[in-house]
């Protein structure tokens, strides 16, 4: 079978990133992270409602030591969203 070439259906969002959006993504990570945030996380944003609507999710996740942070750069990970 031939590989299809896959690319998002939805792009997550690139930097630089206006003072807003920069703030929104702040939220999804943990404080002081300096890594940049997941591209799950820049896809929900692309949609402000429902990145804001899907906060409370990845809190509940994210905030009880459910997910461990990855120790792997993203960029070594194939990613698709």
């Amino acid at each position: 079978m031939p590989e299809i070439a896959q690319s998002p259906r939805i792009a997550p969002l690139e930097p630089p990133y206006t003072p807003d959006i920069d703030a929104a993504l702040r939220k999804w990570m943990p404080p002081g992270a300096e890594l940049e945030p997941l591209k799950l996380f820049r896809t929900l944003n692309v949609h402000e409602e429902l990145a804001s609507r899907m906060r409370p999710l990845g809190a509940g996740i994210l905030g009880h030591g459910r997910v461990a942070l990855p120790t792997t750069p993203l960029g070594a990970l194939p990613m698709r969203c």
